[in-house]
């Protein structure tokens, strides 16, 4: 594993490029001084191609991308080509938030090395920061809503109505980007060599059920729908770019294919079909949400002001938790529903027809008539409006079922201490299963989050044997849980999005 940031550019303030040219030019003054015009006109050449060379390999990444890792693998998930991941979320239970110092692997990092992925751009906020939302504006909105109440209340007739906690405990974490800032931030990029495939990761919800457990029941599930919605419309919104190939989010899942693949991707018998999983994909995962009442650091959780419980919110947490996974579920179906159809706004994208693209002009003659390009009227448009020069891609998603796995690790210990057994074997598996552990409440270090109200202090030493504790720290999973996670999560994924 390599990670590429502009420290690893030259440390005397001379950059690659230069070094490159300073050389260039001692070989070329040589040459000409020794072999004449023969050797100019060669020179010449060997410019052009290094010149070419140097405009097509990027010698650094942007600055604001420093969350980009790469392995060399010599296959993907896929059968063949390379595939790329894209994260966007918060700093969650599984560990998708990477630390300032990198001192581990997160969570994504251990899924593209299980998916034997070419490269991972998370733009996860480092765990360091604020937890983030999906949409600051969203929460943001009813906590402005919440204070204006608040100041016209009359608390001392209607005590409940006391909600000037709220905002003071849990802000509206304005300098963490929440989904649409990390969105744009990624369209923004400058459009690289493309891979041939993408998968789509989004892991927020955690802070979405600590902060709303401490607002009414009824505020908290219309903004956990609004958030989970909020997702949903990013996610078609991403869809949409991919099409661009002059977007960051393109995928050139086209390329080298042959004559006879084109053929069996796009036959036009329905009884002929091929499995939608090989097909050309706009692939979205995201992991169902562990309860965070389970965690360590919620013992920690701020005490509200009278008459509001700690208990009360737990409640809430708990099935905000619930309602968010169903919510995911719910939106993850209605999506998938929608199939290859045509996106809207697909038009504001200004993406020209097929034949006018280089890279696909050359497998227009591989296609079914049915998906040939249409023939232009006298006004230089399209016959038919619903040209397409092939499918647009599948919309294919699922919600991992990660929870389980660690309710199951957890029951197991408990039963483990009782010396209970039940029917279906727990409390019966071995010390050296993956997913046992001896301790699965006190995490390994305290917490050093930027969580409010929650204690900042710096992390006390590690403890001896991490891999013995569930949870490295109060709100995230320890390595061995992470790594284990990953590897469940790249079975379901290759199950459900890819054809082995």
């Amino acid at each position: 594993m390599t990670v590429f940031t502009k420290d690893q550019l030259p440390s005397d303030g001379s950059s690659e490029w230069s070094l490159r040219a300073k050389a260039f030019l001692v070989v070329c003054s040589h040459r000409m001084w020794r072999g004449g015009p023969r050797s100019i006109l060669q020179i010449t050449a060997t410019a052009f191609v290094l010149l070419m060379l140097f405009y097509f390999v990027p010698l650094q990444l942007d600055d604001r991308y420093q969350h980009i890792l790469n392995w060399s693998a010599p296959e993907s998930a896929t059968s063949g080509g390379d595939l790329r991941i894209v994260v966007f979320g918060s700093q969650d239970l599984m560990g998708s938030a990477p630390d300032a110092k990198h001192t581990y692997t997160s969570w994504p990092e251990h899924l593209c090395k299980q998916l034997k992925c070419h490269s991972v751009l998370s733009f996860v906020p480092p765990i360091e920061s604020q937890p983030g939302l999906t949409s600051n504006s969203i929460y943001g909105t009813e906590i402005r809503a919440l204070e204006m109440f608040n100041e016209q209340a009359n608390i001392t007739e209607k005590p409940a109505l006391d909600n000037f906690y709220i905002p003071e405990q849990y802000p509206v974490p304005t300098k963490t980007p929440d989904l649409g800032a990390q969105v744009q931030r990624f369209l923004t990029m400058s459009p690289k060599i493309p891979p041939r495939e993408t998968l789509w990761v989004f892991t927020f919800g955690t802070w979405e059920t600590w902060n709303m457990a401490s607002l009414p029941r009824e505020t908290g599930e219309r903004l956990i729908d609004a958030s989970v919605a909020d997702i949903f419309t990013q996610v078609e919104l991403l869809y949409r770019k991919s099409l661009n190939p002059k977007s960051p989010a393109f995928s050139d899942f086209w390329s080298n294919f042959t004559k006879e693949e084109i053929k069996a991707l796009t036959h036009p018998d329905p009884a002929n079909k091929p499995d939608e999983r090989k097909m050309e994909s706009f692939r979205v995962v995201i992991p169902q949400l562990f309860d965070i009442t389970l965690a360590p650091g919620w013992q920690n959780r701020p005490l509200p002001s009278h008459p509001h419980s700690r208990g009360v919110q737990l409640r809430n947490a708990a099935h905000l938790n619930q309602r968010w996974n169903d919510q995911v579920s719910r939106q993850m179906e209605f999506w998938r529903r929608k199939g290859d159809s045509k996106p809207e706004g697909i038009e504001e994208e200004g993406i020209d027809t097929a034949s006018s693209i280089p890279t696909m002009s050359s497998l227009l003659r591989y296609l079914p008539e049915s998906l040939q390009p249409q023939e232009k009227n006298n006004t230089g448009e399209a016959a038919n409006d619903d040209f397409i020069y092939a499918p647009y891609p599948r919309r294919l998603g699922f919600q991992t079922t990660l929870a389980k796995s660690v309710l199951d690790a957890m029951m197991e210990e408990e039963m483990q201490r009782s010396g209970l057994r039940d029917s279906k074997g727990r409390g019966s598996r071995p010390a050296n299963d993956v997913m046992r552990f001896l301790d699965v409440w006190t995490p390994c270090i305290s917490n050093a989050r930027a969580v409010t109200g929650v204690s900042t202090s710096q992390p006390s030493q590690e403890c001896e044997v991490p891999n013995d504790h569930l949870f490295y720290d109060e709100f995230t999973f320890g390595e061995r849980a992470r790594e284990e996670l990953a590897k469940q999560t790249s079975d379901q994924i290759r199950q459900y999005l890819f054809a082995s």
